[in-house]
């Protein structure tokens, strides 16, 4: 017999408009994106940021975290303003939303439940919907951030994020939240000033008429992964610690790729298991695809720093085939992201935004048909965020995507690679993957698979 859900209440204590600290000066009112941000669609995406409590008696302090936001917001201005349209945005410092809210239970209540999805998306940790816009028709309409600072009975956190992805990704995202607890704990030796310049100058804008009609948001129709609702698809988080990860590298090495990073070895691994759960259920028809994103900073000529803002990636792809070993499929994956990093690139900055069109009408190509063998990953790992300490600790753990305040609609074939910081001590890299439901009780059966991986929803 299942546990009933018992219900949270979330109580909203305040709301309010955080501004930047100074005002942002005349001749920076106007800030045209790179064209690559053009080109990038105005879709929010949303995180939820997980503290364990330090002490029952200690509260985080929500004074000192909105000045700290206000002046980071006086660096990153832009994110304070509002787009005038694809192109530019207007920054005139109307801020951004942040809303101070109570938990009526402590947060261990949440992660020890093995219910955990399903209380995840009854609390409301998020900014409501409808402050994110005012309308929703135009793009000049959207804040570019919005944050919920949920406090636990217990003394711990959790921080609901949205971001427009139009300005951002997760570098830049990660930025952000660095600088906001450094100045949070008064720690100004960590402060890394932001650079909204550079990206500009190696992607310059570009002006066609027709993008500049493209101004009406909501386009998830057109840009969201599909989905099939006759099928029954189940998500499932899982942790590989970092002693996993180092056996996994030993593991995953090979003649022609003979030091893998621990993102390539683990997304070999997860790949690998996922391939065969999905044989032992069906016979595969389609070549195994594996699509993901890659950050392309290093790869510009000169190399942008890890504080260029912007949407400065790409997105490899790596073919499998049946009856590729561990280490195969990790050269295929460690080859796409060579090959998105030297040709692609250059293509960027050769063929300028018909290149980036082709290379995303592309990517957009192989989501388009819901495909058995079509793998779609999104990694925030190694970002900046789980750095951020403002004072009570570093986030144990950290959930992307989501949406309307809920874990992320369920697509097949979805996997979302995130660091984690454990109370125990231990850290590495936390997984959700989401297959249909035969796949994954045959995944999370496989004792191949447990050895490495701990699963953390029941």
């Amino acid at each position: 017999m299942e546990t009933p859900l018992f219900e949270p209440d979330v109580k909203i204590i305040s709301t309010e408009t955080v501004k930047p600290s100074t005002p942002t000066p005349p001749h920076l009112r106007t800030f045209n994106l790179s064209m690559i941000d053009q080109i990038s669609v105005a879709i929010h995406v949303s995180s939820l940021l997980f503290y364990n409590p330090t002490s029952v008696t200690q509260r985080p302090d929500i004074t000192g975290l909105k000045l700290a936001l206000s002046q980071t917001l006086a660096h990153f201005y832009p994110l304070a303003g509002r787009c005038k349209d694809n192109s530019t945005i207007i920054c005139n410092d109307e801020g951004i939303p942040f809303i101070e809210a109570h938990v009526n239970c402590s947060l261990s209540a949440v992660l020890s439940s093995p219910q955990k999805l399903e209380l995840l998306g009854k609390f409301q940790f998020f900014p409501p919907k409808d402050i994110l816009s005012t309308g929703k028709e135009h793009i000049s309409e959207l804040v570019h951030l919005a944050f919920q600072v949920n406090v636990f009975r217990c003394g711990g956190v959790v921080i609901g994020c949205y971001m427009l992805h139009k300005i951002l990704d997760g570098m830049s995202f990660g930025l952000f939240f660095r600088h906001w607890s450094a100045l949070a704990r008064k720690n100004y030796d960590d402060l890394i000033q932001p650079d909204f310049d550079s990206t500009v100058v190696v992607f310059p804008p570009y002006h066609p008429e027709q993008r500049e009609k493209e101004e009406t948001v909501n386009p998830e129709k057109k840009y969201c992964i599909p989905t099939n609702d006759s099928l029954k698809i189940v998500g499932k988080g899982f942790t590989f610690s970092d002693v996993a990860l180092s056996r996994l590298k030993a593991m995953a090495a090979s003649k022609h790729i003979p030091n893998p990073t621990r993102f390539e070895s683990v997304l070999g691994f997860i790949w690998e298991q996922c391939l065969a759960a999905e044989s032992t259920i069906s016979n595969r028809t389609e070549v195994p695809v594996l699509l993901f994103a890659a950050d392309i900073r290093k790869r510009v000529g000169p190399p942008l720093s890890e504080s260029s803002i912007g949407n400065l990636v790409a997105n490899p792809i790596a073919f499998g085939k049946t009856g590729l070993n561990l280490p195969e499929l990790v050269a295929e994956i460690h080859g796409a992201i060579v090959k998105v990093k030297d040709e692609t690139v250059r293509e960027f900055l050769v063929g300028g935004a018909e290149a980036i069109l082709a290379h995303q009408g592309q990517i957009w190509g192989h989501l388009a048909g819901y495909k058995k063998g079509t793998y779609f990953v999104s990694s925030w790992c190694r970002n900046g965020l789980s750095e951020a300490d403002f004072g009570f600790g570093k986030p144990s753990w950290i959930v992307f995507p989501v949406t309307d305040g809920k874990i992320i609609r369920p697509h097949r074939n979805f996997i979302s690679l995130t660091d984690y910081n454990d109370p125990d001590g231990t850290s590495g890299i936390a997984a959700w993957i989401y297959l249909e439901t035969k796949e994954m009780q045959v995944l999370g059966s496989n004792q191949e698979f447990l050895a490495f991986a701990s699963q953390w929803e029941e």
